[in-house]
């Protein structure tokens, strides 16, 4: 763990972003219970979300129109229950690689240090 935040520190905006797969998962409601359990409404998505491209569509300036969108960093993707399994940053991070659209594999965090 200690070498993926490492890793992450290093890694530019652009190289960090460059990550994720685009599955838009997170832009869906999500409620997180008491005794912890998660449950996302895929009948929910945010309203700047392109459901056929599965892009935001104010990316750029998203934080600021956006309430409810957060940015992801290696603390979501390490720790945070809300965060879906098919994310590619979940995938890095906690499993150490992922896979890519098409099945390619994606670098593992030991192979890109």
């Amino acid at each position: 763990m200690i070498g993926a935040l490492w890793y992450y520190l290093l890694r530019g905006r652009k190289e960090w972003e460059d990550l994720c797969n685009r599955c838009g998962r997170c832009c869906y409601t999500k409620d997180v219970q008491p005794d912890g359990t998660v449950f996302i409404d895929y009948s929910s998505p945010c309203r700047y979300l392109n459901s056929e491209t599965n892009l935001c569509t104010v990316y750029e300036r998203r934080f600021k129109v956006c309430r409810e969108c957060r940015k992801v960093t290696i603390f979501h993707a390490l720790w945070a229950r809300y965060m879906p399994r098919e994310c590619a940053y979940v995938q890095f991070y906690r499993h150490g690689g992922y896979r890519r659209k098409g099945g390619n594999r994606g670098r593992g965090m030991d192979a890109a240090l």
